[in-house]
């Protein structure tokens, strides 16, 4: 949800904390000087984290690997940005609810095999469609507030 504290765009910053990976530059003195320190604000705390830390690591290798760039840091408040401004920076923006989610990961399916495989790919997202309809299928409290409640 944008506005919040937690990113939605894919960017990097120095500073900025509506971009969801943040490299601090507070470090002073000859002793901390080379020093740095990365922030990858993404995980959503209900994550399976030994999966999240694998994906990650692995991703993070593979920019390396490929030496891949990562363009330059982005630090306007993205949340402020209009639309045409995110664009012109090239700034994308990560699954909005649950079913965007299990569809990017099956997107990324070929590069994910290596790590998972096939049947613990298989598995999360039949999880999270189901874990997604249960949810559909059924009103919100919020809804009946709105409708219902007089």
């Amino acid at each position: 949800m944008p506005g919040y504290e937690a990113p939605v765009y894919v960017a990097w910053s120095t500073g900025n904390r509506s971009a969801i990976i943040r490299i601090p530059i507070h470090y002073k003195g000859q002793k901390f000087s080379n020093m740095k320190r990365i922030e990858f604000r993404a995980p959503d705390p209900s994550c399976n984290p030994y999966l999240a830390f694998s994906a990650i690591v692995s991703a993070g290798l593979d920019g390396i690997k490929k030496k891949k760039t990562i363009g330059d840091p982005v630090d306007e408040d993205i949340f402020k940005m209009t639309p045409k401004r995110r664009r012109e920076l090239g700034i994308k923006q990560l699954p909005g609810s649950l079913r965007e989610a299990y569809q990017e990961l099956e997107s990324d399916r070929m590069f994910l095999k290596p790590i998972f495989g096939d049947d613990t790919i298989d598995f999360i997202i039949e999880h999270e469609i189901k874990e997604h309809n249960e949810v559909a299928v059924r009103p919100h409290p919020h809804e009946f507030s709105m409708y219902a409640d007089v």
